[in-house]
């Protein structure tokens, strides 16, 4: 197979940016419309042939396809940009496999036919059109300064664009159950590594293809649990862990459709939710102890007033009942 280039990512933005203008005129099942759209599936297929996904971004007016900046050269591709950035994603995938309906789909979200917006909401249209193949994803990592922490704002960072040395790095450590420890001092790769729900699905898909019990499988995905609970310190941590999770889960699940047993998937969901609830109670246990604090500060307030009341007053005893109730 050939080498993609830039000029193929940019004849897919224009050919879906035409089906997108035609699907305003026509409807789907326009002879006009399903022509372009044949057209697109086609440069599409060329785009995933080597089992990878497309991965569509948008910041500021600027569309990226897998990393490469898109130069927007029509109206058309301009009004594509759009629509992509009025769903307020990071990102949305096209994964290999994916089908003509698949692209039905995409083409009447970014048509904002059903009027959705932000991950879960498209996520939830998706499950229920059982469409499998295109994924949205709740962030992108931004590339800085190697002593500074990755944040989801502005720019992407994409893991295929790593040093293989630190691909390599992070797979050795957390199979090494080493990952957890080491993310702390990490840098801004490694953590883009640790969370890309693209990359560590893969990463566990080959990894376990030579695993042969469920056992082995369920010791893999909680290397992933692991570190996903330790690092949690916040509660805006603890959101983008679950939902970073969820994508995993969707992701992985899609990898092995056909290719394992019932047990392997039924492993997979019994797994990932009781990793999902750990990573809530983690969450639980840091607004308690937060509000614990906030009230032992509070009781002592209390306490330093009740001191300068008389006792026998009503309000010292009623306060005084209520503390007792409160404890």
């Amino acid at each position: 197979m050939e080498k993609i280039t830039s000029k193929d990512y940019l004849i897919f933005v224009k050919n879906i940016s035409q089906l997108l203008s035609l699907s305003k005129l026509y409807n789907t099942e326009h002879l006009v419309f399903k022509e372009k759209l044949a057209e697109t599936v086609k440069q599409l297929n060329l785009l995933t042939a080597n089992n990878t996904s497309l991965v569509m971004s948008g910041m500021e007016g600027i569309l990226f396809v897998n990393g490469q900046k898109i130069e927007l050269k029509s109206r058309l591709m301009e009004r594509f940009m759009e629509s992509l950035s009025v769903l307020q994603l990071g990102s949305i995938d096209i994964e290999p496999g994916f089908t003509t309906e698949d692209i039905v789909v995409l083409i009447n979200i970014l048509n904002h036919k059903e009027q959705l917006r932000g991950v879960d909401q498209i996520k939830d249209y998706l499950q229920k059109n059982n469409i499998t193949r295109v994924i949205p994803r709740f962030a992108s990592y931004k590339l800085v300064k190697e002593d500074e922490k990755i944040v989801n704002e502005k720019g992407t960072i994409n893991v295929s664009d790593l040093p293989q040395e630190m691909i390599d790095k992070f797979s050795q450590d957390l199979t090494g159950g080493q990952a957890a420890k080491l993310m702390k001092d990490g840098s801004v790769g490694y953590k883009a590594a640790a969370h890309d729900p693209a990359f560590l699905s893969g990463f566990v898909s080959d990894l376990t293809q030579k695993k042969n019990t469920v056992e082995e499988l369920e010791n893999v995905l909680w290397l992933v649990g692991d570190y996903l609970i330790d690092e949690i310190s916040t509660t805006k941590e603890e959101e983008a862990n679950r939902k970073l999770l969820d994508e995993f889960k969707t992701r992985l699940i899609s990898l092995w459709k056909d290719k394992k047993g019932k047990d392997w998937h039924e492993a997979i969901h019994k797994n990932l939710t009781a990793i999902d609830a750990a990573l809530e109670l983690k969450g639980l246990l840091l607004l308690y102890k937060k509000h614990k604090k906030s009230m032992a500060s509070a009781l002592r307030k209390i306490n330093s007033i009740l001191e300068t009341l008389p006792q026998e007053s009503q309000l010292y005893k009623k306060t005084k009942e209520e503390v007792s109730s409160s404890q």
